[in-house]
């Protein structure tokens, strides 16, 4: 058997096998007990048939708000990372989900001022909002790391981080500009928490800059496997780089806003994603993309089953924890780990290893 049907097969086991663990994953969260409130408000053996319909249908949502923003977040992450030739680039790192944060904690601050609070509570607001702040966000990291036409992965990374920073301090004094109820709100959003939306509208609207982007990567995937490599080389075999670049920033803004309007900002999936998938399927994006999509399927639903199943259950103390507390528990170790292994390699690594 040729050296490349060996890796087709790997790549495809190892897809087959996400995908069946994203379905156990549903599953379980679907059937799992005291999952949603509506479960723990009332006796499960008193439901009527209308109370186990509505209990589902929110269990659904979350299921599939889980899917949503994980697929979002770890195809922006595999963009990132490939376009900016930067194994540690993510959309939380480079401080594109606080940017989006802002924008939506800006749309949320003006609705209520000046529109009385009516408009604010429509997540088309929010959503126009974070999508604005995580594309300007995208491009003043990447414009200021710059020098000469050449990015500087560490300015990148630290910029990115500056700016995050900033974007948090700013919202932060947002909150004192807002009512106690919306301040509450507003930090619930800020903690990553997967079950607050429950609206089929809003999850459908935030999945459509989501399957665009996929759609174009894996469209431009041979152009993508160029641009890992340099600037030069891309150009040298006819892909048009800087369109591609320009394009994909944009949607990997977009998918990160879907993801941050949705949940607020969740960290990590999209730097953890992205590195496991390139390991298990190699460097080639028209199956890196889908398998890094998978994973960060796989990572927000185990860490959505884990928040608002297990803990409750293990420690009843704690309650449902946030998915965005548990993914930076899980992401930040991880993210100290690359960062060890990458100073004490050499030469870069990530963009071009991995199991192929």
């Amino acid at each position: 058997m040729s050296a490349d049907r060996r890796t087709h097969n790997r790549a495809a086991l190892w897809l087959t096998a996400f995908g069946l663990l994203a379905v156990a994953l549903m599953a379980a969260r679907l059937l799992a007990p005291h999952a949603v409130a509506v479960a723990e408000t009332v006796n499960t053996s008193d439901l009527t048939v209308g109370q186990w319909w509505t209990m589902l249908d929110l269990r659904c949502v979350s299921i599939v708000c889980a899917v949503v923003i994980g697929a979002s977040l770890a195809c922006s992450g595999t963009y990132l990372q490939t376009l900016l030739r930067n194994p540690l680039a993510s959309p939380y790192i480079l401080g594109v989900a606080s940017g989006a944060g802002l924008g939506a904690a800006i749309a949320r601050l003006i609705t209520r001022n000046e529109l009385g609070g009516t408009a604010g509570a429509l997540w088309y607001v929010d959503g126009t909002g974070a999508a604005i702040g995580a594309v300007l966000v995208l491009l003043l990291v990447y414009g200021l790391s710059q020098r000469r036409g050449l990015v500087d992965p560490v300015e990148l990374l630290l910029i990115g981080v500056m700016v995050s920073v900033m974007c948090g301090a700013v919202i932060l004094l947002i909150q004192h500009l807002l009512s106690a109820s919306d301040t509450d709100s507003l930090i619930r959003w800020m903690m990553g928490n997967i079950d607050q939306f429950t609206r089929w509208s809003a999850i459908i609207a935030a999945a459509v800059p989501v399957a665009i982007g996929i759609a174009y990567g894996l469209r431009s995937s041979r152009a993508l496997d160029a641009a890992a490599l340099s600037d030069h080389e891309a150009l040298s075999v006819g892909v048009p780089i800087h369109t591609i670049r320009l394009i994909l920033f944009g949607l990997s803004g977009l998918m990160t806003a879907s993801a941050v309007v949705l949940a607020g900002p969740i960290g990590f999936v999209g730097l953890v994603a992205p590195h496991v998938a390139r390991l298990l399927v190699g460097p080639r994006h028209i199956v890196l993309i889908p398998a890094s999509v998978l994973i960060g399927a796989c990572l927000l639903l185990a860490a959505d089953l884990g928040g608002s199943v297990v803990s409750p259950l293990v420690v009843p103390a704690f309650g449902a924890v946030p998915s965005g507390i548990i993914t930076s528990l899980v992401g930040a170790p991880i993210f100290i780990w690359l960062i060890r292994r990458r100073s004490g390699s050499s030469r870069p690594f990530g963009m071009n290893g991995g199991g192929a």
